[in-house]
């Protein structure tokens, strides 16, 4: 068997499987770098989840907060994320993978397979035909692990890339995000009120408002890790 063969297959099922995860990285990155964004080498994707939550709270503080770009953004990130989350869940098991998708839909593999149960349908073999079988028997399971071992590593690396790649678009979004609240915020005089009474008035930033928030917390219980989590990449 001709090990491209083999290869070619697992790069077409890896087309199918990693479709939507594949076209959203491609669009993300293309996207970043016609429009020349910037990438931090800070993780900002940890503060996803607060930034979203501040936007929520800001709602309802001023009902006319949010710009079409700003929910774009925050859109994209919610979509992004599942999509990183399912991508992880769906492709966890290779070797489930291999067993029920990839090598049931091998047409190589199917073909010597069938080549293997038509020995073994002989009636009465006599011993020649029964050796043949024994033979054949032993290469579809030796032919089996060589398609395995190729499949989990070209699998492994085309996991690795895309959940790369939209994790640098990930990341890219949520620094924006960031920087787009609070600028729009600056411009609510709902908000900014807001601010002035909660005396961090002039200081409209994640870092400030991490460490407001922190500050009225009890420690060490999930939610404050948490925050102090998403503080560390504003040091």
């Amino acid at each position: 068997m001709d090990l491209t063969i083999i290869e070619e297959e697992v790069y077409i099922f890896n087309r199918e499987f990693f479709f939507e995860i594949s076209e959203t990285t491609e669009k993300c990155l293309n996207f970043i770098e016609q429009n020349h964004l910037y990438i931090p080498k800070e993780n900002y994707t940890i503060v996803g989840e607060f930034l979203h939550n501040t936007l929520k709270n800001f709602r309802i503080l001023d009902s006319t907060f949010m710009s079409p770009t700003l929910k774009k953004i925050d859109s994209d990130i919610k979509y992004l994320q599942t999509l990183y989350d399912e991508t992880i869940e769906d492709s966890k098991n290779i070797k489930n993978i291999f067993e029920l998708e990839f090598i049931t839909s091998s047409p190589s593999f199917s073909r010597f397979a069938r080549e293997v149960l038509k020995a073994q349908a002989v009636s009465n073999p006599n011993d020649e035909q029964r050796k043949e079988r024994k033979k054949l028997s032993a290469m579809l399971i030796e032919l089996k692990d060589i398609y395995y071992s190729t499949f989990e590593e070209i699998f492994k690396d085309d996991k690795k890339y895309f959940l790369e790649s939209l994790m640098l678009s990930l990341n890219s979004k949520t620094y924006y995000l960031d920087r787009l609240l609070w600028k729009e915020a600056e411009s609510s005089i709902v908000i900014t009120k807001h601010f002035q009474v909660l005396k961090i008035k002039n200081k409209l930033n994640t870092r400030d408002y991490l460490l407001y928030t922190t500050g009225l917390m009890r420690p060490y219980t999930k939610e404050y890790q948490y925050l102090q989590s998403c503080l560390r990449i504003y040091k």
